[in-house]
């Protein structure tokens, strides 16, 4: 039987930045950064005084406002400490969250240049070649990263991040051997990762291991009942194999779960998915 979801599906993957309902991790622009540049720059500026209602055009200047401040913050920051590497890989993080990605590359390659044994800069620009389709290049990066990782913490040291990054590599090839390898090794240091769960459950349903993927996307919801993604592919899950009720069940939760987080473009592509499965 073909699946009601066909139709939608590809326009929620959309929404997703790996265009995937894989997970990826990448280190984070943080508030904390940007209220450490400001102390790095001596920048005292005044926290912006927002009215009570806002429209989605008040929202989007903001938004804008907000982008402006951090990036002329970085830069500043940048102009003071011209050989300070971890500002320049902060900068490329935020130059990809704006879809910059050529600007990212150069910030990514200056703090290499800078600070060769940074394992993280090698996993976010590895995170920017995947998402520009240089797999042999991410792959690389992956394996730098966890490689440094144990040059500069310890042998001993397991970096997760580019093991879930390359295991998600890996099953996008449908490499799927390889990718339960990676995302095994990142159990096996921490099994309480949620998200690594779903990752391995959609892996295990692309084998046609039903069981085992069940059983993935359940341990990803008691660990992690906010996750709307474990619901979504469980539900898709039930789904594909015939459990229409559970689907729903599953669906709507995921539903309910976007609208609490304020993600309404995906939720409204799951509302979709929950009316077509009613017809």
């Amino acid at each position: 039987m073909e699946s009601k979801f066909k139709s939608t599906i590809n326009n929620l993957l959309l929404l997703i930045l790996i265009n995937s309902t894989f997970i990826t991790t990448s280190i984070q622009t943080s508030t904390a950064k940007v209220d450490t540049l400001s102390q790095q720059v001596n920048s005292n500026t005044n926290q912006s005084k927002f009215p009570s209602f806002q429209t989605k055009e008040d929202t989007k200047q903001e938004d804008t406002k907000q982008e402006k401040l951090i990036l002329d913050r970085y830069n500043q920051a940048i102009k003071l400490n011209p050989n300070y590497a971890v500002l320049y890989s902060d900068r490329g993080l935020f130059y990809m969250e704006q879809q910059k990605f050529d600007l990212a590359l150069i910030d990514y390659n200056r703090a290499l240049n800078l600070d060769p044994y940074s394992m993280e800069t090698y996993n976010n620009r590895g995170n920017l070649y995947s998402y520009l389709g240089k797999i042999d290049l991410a792959l690389a990066d992956y394996e730098r990263a966890i490689k440094v990782a144990k040059i500069v913490i310890s042998p001993d040291y397991v970096y997760l991040s580019p093991y879930m990054n390359r295991g998600v590599l890996y099953a996008k090839q449908e490499k799927f051997e390889l990718a339960l390898a990676d995302f095994d090794k990142i159990l096996e240091n921490a099994p309480k990762f949620a998200k690594v769960y779903v990752n391995r459950g959609k892996v295990y349903q692309k084998q046609g291991k039903i069981d085992l993927a069940l059983a993935d996307f359940n341990r990803a919801i008691q660990l992690s009942d906010q996750d709307w993604l474990a619901f979504f592919n469980l539900g898709l899950l039930y789904e594909e194999i015939g459990n229409f009720e559970m689907a729903r069940i599953n669906l709507q939760k995921s539903h309910e779960l976007l609208i609490t987080q304020g993600n309404i473009n995906a939720a409204t592509q799951v509302k979709e998915m929950l009316e077509r499965l009613d017809h």
